[in-house]
């Protein structure tokens, strides 16, 4: 019998050119590491279907995917069988069955990412790996008040990479936050507690959009940018220069889907 399987997924994505399978010569994908490994599990898989597409260098704690499988080995064994065969920075944290219709992108209705900065003048190891060390004083309040300005649904066509082939630019963003020593047990690479979180919710990104969001706020905390101008860096007639915040300070945390909490205003 057929079978739709969900995974959830977490990654280490430094040593990759991004989630998903690339072309020859071009690095190796998150995407095709697991496809390859699934493939020589069950047999019958040769695509998974990703929530997202991360950039190289980016990291997951909740990336999603799916996909159909005739193979008779158990779902409960699936995430301890992948885990036995996949490299060390890449998790299943959960396989299992879901409806036939399940769409690991298209019925997604809404994404956490998280980005971290940490302010010390010599980061640690792992500081350095995770989040982006800038040792320059940063306005919290100031971006915090600038980062309001995101907020709802807009065209974020100049805050996406150029060359997209998206042909809708509009996406909703519902929680756009700025928190500083925010310990969370989920970072314990963050050992002082000394740095800054950006969390970001939105029915949809565009690619390099979060990290194009973080730079501009970077540059609002370093006294560079008035707040007021994000209005017009969002609905400028020509692209803005924009300075895109470096890959390895960025987390896709959750993806969410129907009958999931997904609270806005968390």
């Amino acid at each position: 019998m057929r079978k739709n399987i969900k995974l959830v997924i977490a990654y280490d994505g430094t040593g990759y050119a991004g989630w998903q399978r690339q072309a020859a010569g071009r690095g190796l994908g998150i995407q095709q590491v697991i496809e390859d490994t699934l493939g020589r599990l069950l047999g019958d898989v040769t695509h998974i279907t990703g929530a997202g597409r991360t950039d190289a260098g980016v990291h997951a704690l909740g990336q999603v995917a799916n996909f159909y499988t005739e193979s008779s080995l158990p779902v409960e064994r699936l995430a301890y069988a992948l885990n036995n065969r996949l490299p060390r920075d890449i998790r299943v944290l959960l396989a299992e069955e879901v409806a036939a219709d399940f769409h690991a992108r298209y019925a997604a209705i809404g994404k956490t990412y998280c980005y971290y900065i940490t302010p010390e003048s010599v980061p640690t190891v792992f500081q350095n790996r995770y989040s982006w060390h800038l040792a320059e004083q940063l306005d919290i309040e100031k971006m915090q008040g600038a980062a309001a300005y995101f907020l709802g649904e807009h065209d974020f066509r100049n805050f996406a990479a150029s060359g997209s082939s998206v042909q809708d630019f509009v996406r909703r963003i519902d929680v756009c936050e700025i928190t500083a020593q925010q310990v969370s047990p989920m970072m314990p690479w963050l050992e002082s507690g000394s740095f800054i979180c950006f969390r970001l919710s939105g029915n949809g990104f565009l690619y390099k959009m979060v990290r194009n969001i973080v730079g501009t706020l970077v540059q609002v905390g370093k006294g560079l940018l008035e707040p007021e101008k994000i209005v017009a860096l969002i609905g400028a007639s020509e692209k803005p220069n924009l300075r895109p915040a470096p890959a390895h300070g960025l987390f896709m945390e959750q993806v969410y889907y129907d009958g999931e909490t997904y609270d806005r205003e968390k």
